[in-house]
């Protein structure tokens, strides 16, 4: 028998890791929310009082300036006592633990934990902490292999459990791949002109192209018209039903002010309380004694909940400033007047920054920056692929064909389309114009209209 020594980088999915990726997820305004539940269900978290918020240090407000011992309270905790008291009169009772709300994706959870093997649960849990807003997986299967420290084939029957749930697709890595999972799922053949429609013709599709898909399927336009009546039932959001209800507005997250060459990034998260443990239950893990063993132990389990939390919301600040520091360093040109993009890669931001490409994908789902330039999501600065051409040279290049046409005869939608397709760039016309209002670009007659004010 040969040995052998390796070394080999495994991650260990704790309950902290968890904790920390499910807050990174959330946007301030749903981190609130999430706070408020937690106050709500553990006793031993309360608020810090704005004057005693206004007391502390602004570097350690700022979350910039940690003593080592600051959740030294865990280290109070004790495995057990061996002394179990009668509580002193005069003591504020226990307060009886609030119904808790449901944790987010808890129901799909449970769907998992029926068709999972229960070694195989934790990792289900990393990949559906690691989708995007919509419930796509955007990381390769090589990586969520590496990372995970599991043969490949293991990660894809994870995910292919994911994607057999209703509606279809969730942990699929492009939309037509969601759709095509939806359409297994409700029962349409792959040989049904829907699945031939989805799987050969995707852009016509998009386009709502009938003549085309007519013609190069030798069907008639009645029968596409009969399909895609089919397909308008398809979910592009598949995880909507499993997550907690989004905000119906966007307040930036963040804030980027220049002054000269110089900028400031300003985190706005006032609404977000200062959170700590409540002394009174301080008080009971550090004299044990004076009270019964089911109160210390009920209070131990709470405390910890609560330091973890409190170490999350800290952690999660600490790394979205990491990243956003990032943006606006690459972007500043972008930011400050809206001049050149430069495509940035969540790969190259996650080997500077020290992280993991998922931690960053989940750094900048939902969250947006607010510069003299406009409102973004961060998103949007990071290249996600049309074709074979990163997003935001797509983006770039729509600009450039605006900037460069014809006074007399500016480009519509349709026109930018098709030059981009010669290019070898496959985009819909309807997608060039989300790009142009990203851009803030008025469409064609209003182009028109301005430059011959302007003259």
């Amino acid at each position: 028998m040969k040995q052998e020594i390796r070394l080999e980088q495994k991650l260990v999915l704790t309950p902290q890791l968890l904790l920390n990726l499910r807050l990174l997820g959330l946007p301030t305004l749903e981190l609130e929310q999430v706070i408020r539940q937690e106050l709500e269900k553990n006793p031993t978290l309360e608020i810090l009082s704005e004057e005693e918020a206004e007391e502390m240090p602004e570097e350690k407000r700022r979350g910039e300036e940690r003593r080592e011992d600051e959740f030294d309270l865990s280290d109070f905790i004790p495995e057990d006592s061996g002394h179990w008291g009668i509580p002193q009169k005069g003591k504020e009772e226990f307060l009886p633990e609030a119904k808790e709300e449901e944790e987010p994706f808890e129901s799909l959870k449970r769907i998992l934990r029926t068709r999972l093997k229960e070694e195989d649960l934790p990792y289900a849990e990393y990949i559906l902490q690691s989708l995007d807003e919509d419930g796509l997986l955007r990381l390769p299967l090589e990586e969520l292999s590496e990372v995970l420290a599991i043969e490949k084939e293991r990660v894809s029957g994870i995910i292919e459990v994911l994607k057999g749930i209703e509606p279809g697709g969730i942990g699929a890595q492009t939309r037509q791949e969601m759709f095509l999972a939806q359409l297994k799922l409700a029962g349409f053949p792959s040989t049904s002109l829907e699945f031939q429609i989805i799987e050969r013709f995707y852009s016509a599709f998009l386009s709502l192209n009938c003549e085309k898909i007519a013609r190069q399927m030798r069907v008639s336009i009645s029968e596409v018209k009969r399909a895609l009546a089919n397909l308008k039932s398809l979910e592009p959001r598949p995880l909507r039903k499993y997550s907690d209800k989004t905000c119906d507005f966007v307040e930036p997250d963040f804030a980027v002010h220049f002054s000269g060459e110089n900028y400031s990034i300003i985190f706005r998260d006032e609404r977000i309380p200062h959170l700590r443990i409540s002394p009174y239950y301080s008080d009971v893990l550090r004299n044990p004694s004076s009270y019964t063993r089911e109160e210390v132990e009920f209070v131990r389990e709470k405390v910890r909940e609560a330091v973890s939390f409190i170490k999350g919301i800290e952690a999660r600040k600490r790394l979205l400033l990491r990243v956003v520091s990032y943006i606006v360093e690459k972007e500043k040109d972008f930011l400050k007047s809206g001049g050149k993009i430069t495509p940035l890669n969540l790969i190259d931001c996650a080997r500077e920054l020290r992280l993991h490409p998922s931690s960053v994908s989940r750094a900048i789902m939902r969250k947006y920056l607010s510069a003299p330039s406009g409102i973004f999501p961060l998103r949007f600065f990071f290249s996600s692929g049309i074709g074979d051409k990163p997003k935001m040279s797509v983006k770039t290049r729509v600009k450039e064909l605006i900037e460069n046409e014809d006074p007399n005869r500016p480009l519509s939608d349709e026109e930018i389309s098709n030059l981009l397709q010669k290019e070898g760039v496959k985009i819909a016309r309807r997608t060039v114009a989300k790009y142009r209002l990203l851009l803030k670009i008025p469409p064609s007659h209003l182009r028109r209209k301005n430059k011959v004010m302007g003259e």
